[in-house]
Order: structure tokens, then sequence, then C-alpha cells
């Protein structure tokens, strides 16, 4: 189901994104959010989410977690143990993968807010979630859309609003219990543009991972099951008596 060989993508024309070549020094720091997916649904709730949408805890990576959950799965978020990571993606061309909206993570412990931004703003370019004129995710698309990845991470460090909604969030639950180096990281995944393909978005990396088709012959959930898929395959299966793995679907 899923193409064994994965491959950084670039991005369409509407929001041109030039890739940095050197790496991202991270000058500041917030505290990490939780993977809880009350407390996610909430924090995005703040930033425009709507309210017939919300995160699932997925128990499982098999198939059989979906089914307990409401279809279909429009995005997920991963939480990992950071370590055993390969890195051997390729660019491409445009193509059915055009379109995806990135930016690079330049603040310490943002990958949460990061991973939720990618999914909701890449939602909204598709066209799959609207978001009003005021909510934060359609004022940040409008401000950032014509700028790199890299400027875009920029925006966000110096962003006074975003980084106030973060802290509202990361000192609820376990992340204000959380301190020092943070060894687990999220990301998002989104279907391509025209639904045929698995995109990972991780502001660490250079930029979006293709990996590979969707089997839109399943009948549980296409999207949600090549998800699980690449999971077990590039995430879990390096690290398989870690347990600090949370799957979080957004449907």
């Amino acid at each position: 189901m899923v193409s064994k060989k994965n491959s950084v993508l670039e991005t369409d024309h509407t929001c041109p994104n030039g890739i940095p070549r050197s790496p991202v020094t991270m000058t500041k720091t917030w505290l990490p959010l939780e993977a809880n997916p009350d407390l996610l649904t909430e924090y995005c709730r703040n930033l425009g989410l709507p309210d017939f949408i919300q995160f699932h805890d997925v128990l499982g990576a098999e198939d059989w977690a979906l089914e307990m959950i409401p279809h279909p799965v429009k995005a997920i978020v991963l939480l990992y143990p950071l370590g055993n990571e390969e890195d051997t993606h390729t660019s491409v061309g445009f193509g059915s993968t055009g379109g995806v909206f990135f930016m690079k993570q330049i603040v310490e412990n943002a990958c949460g807010t990061i991973a939720v931004l990618h999914e909701m703003a890449n939602l909204h370019v598709q066209g799959k979630l609207s978001f009003s004129e005021d909510s934060y995710v359609k004022r940040m698309l409008d401000a950032v859309c014509d700028t790199s990845p890299q400027q875009r991470g920029e925006w966000l460090e110096a962003d006074p609003e975003i980084e106030k909604a973060h802290a509202s969030f990361q000192t609820e639950g376990q992340s204000a219990m959380l301190s020092g180096d943070v060894d687990t990281h999220f990301i998002a995944f989104v279907p391509s543009m025209d639904g045929s393909r698995v995109i990972e978005l991780d502001g660490r990396k250079p930029g979006p991972i293709d990996h590979g088709p969707i089997d839109l012959s399943n009948e549980i959930d296409p999207f949600g099951s090549a998800v699980l898929h690449v999971v077990t395959n590039q995430f879990i299966n390096k690290n398989p008596e870690d347990i600090r793995f949370s799957i979080l679907a957004l449907s």
C-alpha cells in the first residue's frame, strides 16, 4: 500500500516556499503540549477549528483501531520518541502532490503547535475545512502564503498571539510538569491535494514528505489506514519496545 522510498515534496506556485539549505537554529523555547485529544481539540477551537470535528485517540496502529472513531479521518497527528530515524528523502516535482503548505519549526518544543497548524492550514487550502476570516488559521495563511517555509517559521516565532495561545495550554495537564530536554516529537499527516497520497509534515525537515499512494479500495478508512501503515513501518518498527507513541486522528 505504501511505497518503500519516501521523498521530499516541493510546494505549489500558489504559496512559493524555497526550501532553506542551512539548518534551523532555535532561539526560543516553549513548554511542550500534551498528546491529549481533548486538550488539542480545545486548543484548535481557539485557532478556528469548526465545532463538528475534533481529535480522537487511535488506540492502535492496526485498522481495527480506526473502527472505534468517526470517519472519515481528515488528518493525523503522531507523537513519537526521537531516535533511529532514517532520512533518505529526495526532491520531486509538483504533480498530483503539489499544493502543500509547509513551515519550518523555529521555536524549541513548538512541534505540537506546528503539527496542528500544518493540518488545519492544509485542509483549508484543499477545501476540506473552512475557517472564518477572523480565525487565527485564516489570518496566518493570509499573512504568510507568499513566503518561504523559513519565513513562515520566523513569522510564527515573532507572533505574540500564537505564543500566548500555546502558553495557555502548555500549563494544563501533564505539560505543566515537563521540563528539561524533550525526546518526543509531534508531526502531522495529511492527504495530498488530490487525496491519493500520504504526506508527512515535520517542521524540522527540509520539506513535506511523500509516503506514497493511498489504497482507495480500503473499506474502513483509506487515508487513516495508509497513515497507520506508515506509522508502523517508518516509526514504530524502529522503536518496537518504546511505548511513547500517541496517534490522534482529526475526524
